[in-house]
């Protein structure tokens, strides 16, 4: 389907046209000339307008004023340049007056420039033809009898009998013609783009939504309507809140934050949505892209999966998903994004439940391994025995209950990829002996086994021991710690972590689809001891507390009540006396005396 464009023009511009047809002679763009003045051109080009057939208008003079104002689509004006001027004096008689004639506007540089070259060159402006008629007989009063205009400038000194020269150059008319065709060009090319990406809207798999900026629903694909249960085009400008009450799409546009993989109940259908703002190049947020999927067709696809890869280990966890806005886990973040581009085995330090394989599965999809394996292992859940059948493999009947055919360990299916090592602390001695075999010579052999495997895996172990303590006491091998305490990472605890319980509360709150809102998390936290809590158990803890609370809420529930529920470890001789004072506000908001609340948190 070719390109259109229309050009709108007036007698001696349609002549000129006509005379050089090789102007609109162009490759995938079919020309429409309209001659007519004015209100005609008008109407006309209203009608083209209206029945969709034109991408770009060309026109020049009174008729391009007059179509600026009112045309949607674009239009290109033929623009009057110093060269058009020269050109057009040049058919006239310079040593005698000569007037510029336009419409509407003065032409800005005439007046300015040309009169160095032509002194006796001015111009006038007109509104209406019947003006036009008017100012070329005051002029040929006055002596003027030659003008330079447009069409209808032309047209009416044929009238007058005064001489005219026609304003506009074949290189502008050239120009102008030229750059409607590209801009048509565009504009289709735009149109076909448009109808693909509607094409995959209405037919993905997936449920889409779109909204502007106060959301209002501008899209809504047939499988979202579906969810909705209502049609695709009953969405159109209803606001989203009304559609799903419990979206989070305002919040999503005022703070610009993606908020990926959510689980969200709409009416009786669970779904995994994404809610992604839409910024423009100056950050400002115009709306949201909402995308659903089924669970229960996702449940289906896993497990299609599963059973076709078999045992495949992938990390999940990117650096940028750890949560946390403080400085030490800001510092954390960086350095294991430096540690990514390294090949060099990590040693991560951390008290349990700081996030030690998180924070290794972000360096493994950080680093040129993201898409071999990642495979975790916990050194303290496994015994001695079976640990080192499970690292290093077996050979058929290496001992009684192994499997027919040996099996691979976990550092040959790591092959190419990452081993994390949690609790390395927990290894025997004789373990040891052998991960320092491996690390030095990238070789496996399998217990039972005679012929050494080549592994390529980079080694990230963690522990929450005092690795020191344990050389000093001989329960770890200090040629094995030099070897794995290349690159160390220390993870900073939760109390640690100024700014960052909050933050992670509202997360945990939002996986868990609390019943209460962020200002009654506000709350819990403010009117209690929980942000001055030491947090011994780390984000693992605070994770477990949050989801308790979720548990424990109801209506009509108060911050206060809900801590006491909680049942936390908050009373005096757990924290400082200082902090021990906060209760107090607790008591006060439940009615209580502080021993009371003291006596109920104890269950008595």
């Amino acid at each position: 389907m070719s390109a259109k464009i229309a050009i709108m023009s007036y007698r001696a511009l349609t002549n000129f046209l006509s005379d050089h047809p090789s102007l609109l002679d162009l490759p995938g763009v079919d020309v429409h000339i309209e001659s007519s003045c004015l209100d005609d051109v008008l109407s006309f080009a209203q009608r083209l307008e209206d029945s969709r057939e034109i991408d770009v208008f060309v026109s020049s003079g009174a008729n391009g004023r007059l179509l600026s104002k009112y045309l949607h689509t674009p239009l290109l004006l033929i623009q009057i340049t110093g060269f058009d001027l020269l050109q057009a004096m040049g058919r006239l008689d310079t040593a005698r007056p000569i007037a510029v004639l336009s419409f509407d506007v003065r032409i800005p540089f005439l007046e300015e420039s040309l009169p160095c070259i032509v002194g006796n060159l001015f111009q006038e402006i007109y509104y209406t033809r019947d003006g036009l008629l008017h100012t070329m007989d005051r002029l040929k009063k006055q002596g003027v009898e030659q003008v330079i205009g447009g069409s209808m400038v032309m047209e009416a000194a044929e009238e007058c009998g005064m001489r005219s020269s026609f304003i506009y150059s074949e290189d502008s008319i050239t120009r102008a013609i030229n750059a409607a065709a590209q801009m048509a060009l565009l504009r289709q090319r735009d149109r076909s783009q448009a109808q693909w990406l509607n094409a995959i809207i209405t037919y993905s798999y997936s449920g889409i939504m779109a909204t502007d900026a106060q959301g209002v629903v501008t899209t809504c694909n047939p499988v979202a309507a579906k969810i909705l249960g209502i049609r695709p085009e009953a969405a159109l400008s209803q606001r989203v809140s009304a559609l799903i009450p419990n979206t989070r799409v305002l919040h999503v546009i005022r703070e610009k934050k993606s908020e990926l993989n959510q689980i969200q109940k709409i009416g009786k259908v669970t779904v995994i949505t994404n809610r992604v703002p839409i910024v423009d190049e100056h950050g400002c947020a115009d709306g949201c892209v909402l995308t659903f999927h089924d669970v229960e067709t996702i449940r289906k696809a896993e497990a299609k999966v599963r059973k076709k890869e078999g045992g495949v280990f992938q990390a999940r966890t990117r650096l940028d998903d750890i949560i946390g806005q403080s400085r030490a886990i800001v510092q954390a973040r960086r350095r294991a994004y430096r540690y990514a581009s390294s090949s060099a085995s990590v040693f991560i330090f951390g008290e349990t439940g700081t996030g030690k394989e998180l924070i290794a599965q972000g360096i493994h999809l950080a680093s040129s391994r993201a898409h071999k394996p990642f495979i975790a292992v916990n050194c303290a859940a496994l015994p001695a025995t079976l640990l080192e059948s499970e690292l290093f493999g077996y050979e058929d009947g290496a001992f009684t209950g192994a499997r027919c055919g040996g099996k691979p360990g976990f550092f040959e299916l790591a092959h190419g990829g990452t081993i994390f090592l949690d609790e390395i602390g927990e290894l025997s001695l004789s373990v040891q002996a052998r991960l320092l075999r491996v690390l030095e010579e990238r070789e496996v052999l399998r217990v039972g086994g005679t012929q050494v495997i080549s592994v390529d895996v980079r080694l990230i172990s963690a522990s929450n021991a005092d690795i020191q303590r344990q050389m000093e006491q001989k329960l770890f091998r200090p040629d094995l710690f030099h070897r794995v305490n290349v690159l160390r990472l220390t993870l900073p605890p939760l109390r640690e972590r100024e700014g960052d319980v909050l933050i992670l509360a509202k997360h945990f709150a939002h996986m868990y689809h609390a019943g209460f809102d962020e200002t009654f998390l506000e709350g819990l936290f403010s009117n209690s001891l929980l942000l001055t809590y030491a947090w011994p158990g780390n984000v693992r803890e605070l994770r477990n507390v949050i989801e308790a609370a979720t548990a424990l809420y109801h209506e009509g529930c108060t911050p206060g009540a809900l801590l006491l529920d909680l049942d936390l470890p908050l009373c005096e001789g757990r924290v400082p006396p200082a902090l021990a004072r906060k209760k107090t506000d607790i008591a006060r908001e439940l009615g209580i005396s502080r021993t009371t609340l003291w006596r109920r948190s104890k269950g008595r």
